[in-house]
């Protein structure tokens, strides 16, 4: 009976140490998957914070040149306008309508002329002129240009240009090139509406530039560590940090230089619901690790399941920033296309009905400032189109008819350049949006025709495989470097200078929205795009 007694009490003791055992490695398992977990997220997180700041850099650096050109072209313009009220004498009925006001002041400041209607908001600028015109009166300046700074666009007072001729002075007010509440601040305080976003701003080392909306309290990067220090490296990075007592998920970026924009950009996420979705992770795996260490593994894959979760959360939050973008790209086009026009319009009877001293340089100035107009409204064709509907109206048409154009209009634009370009396309039909499916293959054609050197090759080959229509663009010349391939169709990410990379963001959408696929690869001499698509 006492053996009995022992052998059960024995049994007792190594039910009891393996229970400990079991619960010490459960632990210790659990420990570590929380960790892992933890560092899981924190990762997924600063990515995803990473990609939006680049987002914003390249949304904004949009803005900023566009806003630089239309100065440019209106400090141009107003230049041109002042000299023709000096040759005719002070003539101020000269100034063309597009001007907002005109007055001509004695030496005193005093006005003795004026031209145009005397609006309450003319009236404000009136009431600022002696100050516009100090630096003319005290004999510092001759010339001057007011509001119209390209290395930091206003975003309120008069715009406008002052001279001084035969001891008088001209003062041409003008209406702003652009519209001042559509500016990178606008482009912040738009992407910190989105739930996932708590704030945005950017400083330097003399104070905020640009804030979102309810940011009214923020540390120097002076008396910041963590900031100088991102600002000295150039690299960025994250933290978890208080932010007007609220504890935040940061992100800290350097901002390249757009005049004088520039510093780090901060970008503070609310840790609600990443700290729901951590705590789900952490509870399941804790419950999970009381079934002992086989259970250890089945957590850790659930650790994983949940970090999916997340990034499946996270892509469709940036989803919704992409439509977001796209809206304010749009809105942007739109206010740029008037004033483009304008000056389109302004270059082109400068052209036709001037006839300056120096001819040459005058007809350089011009030709450059129709370029620069093209380029520009390109630009803005781009953003407009690609905030519009992707959605495609299918049509069955053979690929002979679909394709044709295409070769016949490349076929001559290679030939220009001195390039070869084959084209060939197998007998067939496909259903396909025709327009929008001519826009991805004419997309990517022209960026293969900027990057093929002359004596090189294109080739366009397309056919019906069991049931999808395939595409496939090569060009011979210099190949995506390895940084940018792998994110070659997100928005503004592109390889070549001077590029928007708009072109081929487009081009995946509207493949995306046939059902399809297009991916791009590095061949040993070129490029090879493949586009796939339900037939």
């Amino acid at each position: 009976m006492a053996q009995v007694f022992g052998q059960g009490k024995f049994i007792r003791k190594i039910a009891l140490v393996s229970a400990v055992a079991i619960f010490v490695i459960a632990g210790v398992v659990t420990y570590f998957a929380v960790g892992r977990a933890h560092k899981s997220v924190t990762n997924l997180m600063r990515k995803d914070a990473v990609s939006l700041a680049e987002m914003f850099i390249e949304g904004a650096r949009a803005i900023f040149e566009s806003q630089v050109s239309l100065i440019n072209d209106l400090r141009m313009r107003l230049m041109v306008y002042a000299r023709q009220v000096k040759d005719s004498g002070g003539k101020l009925g000269t100034i063309p309508p597009e001007m907002a006001y005109a007055v001509i002041l004695d030496s005193d400041g005093d006005i003795i002329s004026r031209s145009g209607v005397a609006t309450p908001e003319v009236s404000g600028w009136l009431a600022e002129i002696e100050d516009i015109v100090q630096p003319i009166l005290s004999g510092e300046r001759r010339s001057l240009f007011f509001g119209l700074n390209p290395q930091f666009p206003t975003s309120s007072g008069p715009v406008g240009y002052a001279e001084k001729f035969d001891g008088k002075i001209l003062v041409i007010f003008a209406y702003p090139p652009y519209h001042r509440q559509l500016g990178i601040g606008y482009l912040a305080r738009q992407l910190a509406e989105t739930p996932s976003v708590r704030y945005i701003l950017l400083q330097n080392k003399y104070g905020v530039l640009i804030a979102s909306k309810d940011v009214y309290r923020v540390r120097s990067i002076n008396s910041d560590p963590f900031l100088q220090r991102v600002l000295a490296s150039g690299e960025p990075d994250v933290r978890f940090t208080e932010f007007q007592g609220e504890r935040v998920f940061e992100l800290a970026y350097p901002f390249p230089t757009m005049g004088k924009f520039s510093g780090v950009l901060r970008i503070g996420f609310p840790l609600s619901e990443y700290r729901d979705m951590y705590s789900v992770i952490v509870w399941m795996i804790f419950l999970g690790g009381f079934l002992g260490i086989l259970s250890a593994a089945a957590l850790i894959m659930l650790s994983r399941v949940g970090a999916k979760m997340l990034a499946l959360q996270r892509e469709h939050e940036k989803l919704a920033q992409l439509r977001s973008l796209g809206e304010i790209a749009a809105s942007v086009a739109h206010e740029i296309r008037n004033p483009l026009n304008a000056i389109s319009i302004s270059l082109q009877r400068l052209q036709a009905e001037f006839e300056p001293e120096d001819f040459e340089e005058y007809s350089q100035i011009i030709a450059s400032g129709l370029a620069q107009t093209k380029r520009i409204d390109e630009i803005v064709r781009e953003f407009i189109a690609v905030a519009g509907n992707v959605a495609p109206v299918r049509e069955e048409v053979s690929l002979g008819q679909l394709f044709g154009p295409l070769c016949e209009e490349f076929e001559i634009a290679a030939a220009g350049k001195g390039i070869n370009f084959e084209c060939e396309i197998a007998e067939g039909t496909a259903k396909v949006d025709v327009d929008k499916f001519r826009r991805v293959i004419r997309n990517i054609l022209k960026n293969a025709l900027e990057e093929t050197p002359a004596g090189k090759k294109i080739s366009l080959r397309a056919q019906i495989e069991g049931k999808n229509l395939v595409a496939e663009i090569f060009n011979e010349g210099s190949r995506i470097p390895e940084e940018i391939i792998d994110r070659i169709f997100e928005p503004f990410a592109t390889g070549k200078s001077g590029g928007t990379g708009i072109g081929l963001f487009y081009a995946h959408r509207i493949v995306e929205a046939h059902g399809g696929e297009v991916f791009a690869q590095n061949e040993e001499n070129g490029v090879k795009f493949t586009i796939k698509i339900p037939a």
